[in-house]
């Protein structure tokens, strides 16, 4: 093979890999909002506040306004991944280039997605009171804790017995740098 075509190939396979890699930080379920996109309350901080009947309902018709159109941005951004993966894992031949308007496609609804998100977010945060909001923050941050132990025990669940101890030595470094 000739140098050129080597070179080709090298970038082909090191957009393929961010690209991946973008979709695999990108794919539903992987953020810690629970309607939608960042920015968004999560359903499990709102079930543990004292949430009057009027709250109550004022969030529910919150929800069920941006329902439609999360659902709708949801899925467009499924399809946008899903169109670009075809396209790197199909037979014809692909460039970097080839990816440019399926990429601002992909950021674009992105965008619009943590916007609609956000703009839920902020109408929920105005039915709270400011104890609600202090009580949701210290509730979120005793989540964010225990996903940070559960995740930490399956990591060391799968490590290798021999290396357990190492492993355990590193996140202990990790820990205290991070």
């Amino acid at each position: 093979m000739t140098k050129s075509k080597w070179i080709i190939i090298g970038a082909s396979v090191v957009t393929a890999g961010l690209l991946l890699t973008s979709l695999v930080s990108a794919r539903p379920g992987h953020g810690r909002s629970g309607w939608g996109g960042p920015g968004a309350f999560p359903l499990r901080v709102l079930q543990h506040l004292d949430l009057n009947d009027t709250q109550q309902a004022a969030i529910e018709a919150i929800r069920e306004k941006h329902r439609e159109s999360l659902t709708g941005l949801k899925k467009n951004l499924r399809e946008a991944r899903q169109e670009i993966m075809n396209r790197l894992l199909g037979e014809s031949d692909v460039e970097a280039g080839d990816f440019t308007a399926l990429q601002a496609k992909l950021n674009q609804l992105r965008s619009a997605l943590f916007e609609e998100s956000l703009t839920m977010a902020l109408a929920i945060r105005a039915e709270l009171t400011p104890a609600q909001r202090a009580q949701a923050a210290t509730k979120l941050e005793e989540m964010r804790a225990r996903w940070a132990e559960k995740r930490a025990k399956r990591h060391h669940e799968g490590c290798a017995e021999r290396h357990h101890e190492e492993c355990a030595e590193r996140h202990k470094m990790k820990d205290k740098d991070g």
